[in-house]
């Protein structure tokens, strides 16, 4: 690993202790409680950094996100969908 390399890890990881808050999950949650808290800290973690000293408010990049999000289970879930019902 050269000095570049090296210096852009260390760099992501300290963004990442920043910007990422770790979900720790309860002895009383279930499994779909624990994927809930995990999107919540996600959401609330890309809306804090992407806002963080932009110009960009945090309203209009989570209507960038909600169309991202959108997008993507438009582009992954719904074909997986019409696969098992053509089946």
């Amino acid at each position: 690993m050269d000095k570049e390399e090296t210096e852009w890890i260390e760099k992501i990881q300290t963004e990442i202790k920043l910007f990422v808050t770790e979900f720790k999950p309860i002895q009383d949650d279930n499994i779909v409680e624990v994927l809930d808290g995990r999107l919540h800290f996600a959401i609330k973690d890309q809306l804090e950094y992407m806002t963080r000293g932009a110009d960009t408010t945090v309203g209009e990049y989570a209507k960038i996100l909600l169309k991202d999000l959108t997008d993507y289970i438009a582009f992954n879930w719904q074909k997986k969908a019409q696969v098992i019902f053509i089946k």
